[in-house]
């Protein structure tokens, strides 16, 4: 596999356009990245064929939710596979947290107490996080500090409370049970199969150790994920390690631009990034601190970052590697346009 054909099957995988909704979008992805609440709403749209932030925020209240699973920080989940996903990810995203939880004196006691206390705040509805901290402070437990955001983390990781719809523009918490169908649960083997499966379809050509990344699961239990899928997935090696891909997936192709949100899939869901991003140029697309810019593609690679400029009418500010390529300022003109559906 030739480094050209990893970027046409990856592009194809994890940028198709062509879904029919977006809860659609989301489960291709099975999980996209949403920490910062905008750009979620921006990385689910351009996967959805007439999509606005609108559009995206009312699947947030039926077919889609957010919350955090896999590693610690906030993806999109579609309703149905919340359950599963979750109960395979969970210990992992706990013990990435465990530090924090220990610092601020959150014991397997405390943690119990907590969800019993947030579960008894939502029993009549959404409420906000402010909303929820004031049962809690009347349950005893202290709400200062960053203890409140893991307080309702833990909840999530438990699957007793996921998002709610947003009140005005503050985000609100809802019980998983009277947001999410019950499921049977999955064994682990198979949930693993499932993960590797979906992972590649949605993301692949990739190695192990970029779903193991991704997940935030171990390589061996990624291992015996793609294992599970060993009859219909194909391997290569392109490089040094070995990819994984679906070779009867869509290969796109290359030519002009692409622009695409901060942490989006195409960049944060593999840990060797080096097949679209120069590894001289990472510093300008990923802080020291973990915060991923927005980016904008050329010819399948990234060729700069880009930033809004101000409020209203959308503009944007782009600091290109190089000398703009011919036909840039077109396609900047064009993807404002498309940010006026996005706020």
């Amino acid at each position: 596999m030739t480094r050209e054909e990893l970027l046409r099957r990856r592009w194809g995988a994890v940028l198709p356009a062509e879904n029919p909704t977006v809860e659609a979008a989301v489960a291709r992805l099975t999980a996209v990245q949403a920490q910062e609440f905008s750009m979620g709403l921006l990385a689910a749209g351009l996967r959805t064929p007439g999509a606005t932030a609108a559009s995206v925020e009312t699947a947030l209240s039926s077919g889609v939710v957010r919350t955090h699973v896999m590693r610690p920080t906030w993806h999109l989940v579609a309703v149905e596979d919340l359950r599963w996903l979750m109960r395979l990810t969970a210990d992992r995203v706990a013990q990435a947290a465990g530090t924090m939880f220990r610092s601020l004196g959150l014991t397997p006691e405390v943690r119990a107490q907590s969800r019993n206390l947030v579960e008894k705040a939502l029993k009549d509805g959404p409420r906000t996080r402010d909303e929820v901290m004031v049962t809690v402070a009347e349950g005893g437990l202290p709400v200062d500090g960053l203890r409140p955001v893991h307080y309702l983390m833990d909840a999530e990781l438990a699957l007793v409370v996921c998002n709610g719809p947003r009140k005005g523009k503050t985000i609100t918490y809802d019980l998983v049970d009277r947001r999410i169908p019950a499921a049977p649960e999955v064994p682990r083997d198979e949930a693993l199969a499932r993960l590797a499966g979906r992972y590649l379809r949605g993301h692949g050509p990739a190695t192990d150790r970029d779903l193991s990344w991704w997940s935030g699961l171990g390589l061996t239990e990624v291992r015996r994920g793609l294992e599970g899928n060993r009859s219909w997935l194909a391997t290569a090696r392109p490089g040094d390690a070995e990819v994984w891909f679906d070779p009867e997936g869509k290969l796109a192709g290359l030519e002009g631009f692409g622009w695409l949100p901060a942490f989006d899939e195409a960049l944060v869901a593999f840990a060797d990034r080096t097949a679209i991003l120069d590894p001289e140029r990472t510093p300008q697309v990923l802080t020291q601190n973990g915060i991923f810019n927005p980016f904008v593609v050329y010819q399948g690679r990234i060729a700069g970052t880009w930033k809004r400029t101000a409020p209203g009418r959308p503009r944007v500010e782009v600091a290109w590697f190089a000398p703009p390529p011919k036909g840039a300022e077109a396609a900047q003109k064009e993807w404002e346009g498309y940010l006026e559906h996005f706020g």
